[in-house]
């Protein structure tokens, strides 16, 4: 029989502090994240590079662009894990 594996949702607010601040790159937990039923989001300001956009993409999470409050878009996205994904066993978040 398959073991069960937890799905994850996750939700960043500033990747790029995290790349400054403990040298984890948003690649590394998406490939961390991998193994697990991930969900993950990163919200991000519209005044963001474009690069970074790219990155995110490319690591297979899934960018919100916002142009407004980003404490909101976190808590619209949060509240939106768990109302639509209620088989979440864990919510993790990254905010500043």
């Amino acid at each position: 029989m398959r073991e069960k594996v937890p799905r994850i949702g996750l939700i960043v607010n500033g990747p790029n502090v995290l790349l400054k601040r403990f040298n984890v790159k948003i690649k590394d937990i998406s490939s961390r994240l991998l193994s697990f039923g991930k969900i993950g989001k990163v919200v991000l300001s519209h005044n963001i590079n474009p690069k970074l956009i790219e990155t995110i993409l490319e690591s297979g999470l899934e960018p919100v662009i916002i142009n407004g409050r980003v404490d909101v878009a976190v808590a619209v996205e949060a509240m939106k894990k768990i109302s639509w994904h209620w088989q979440l066993e864990m919510l993790i978040f990254y905010l500043l």
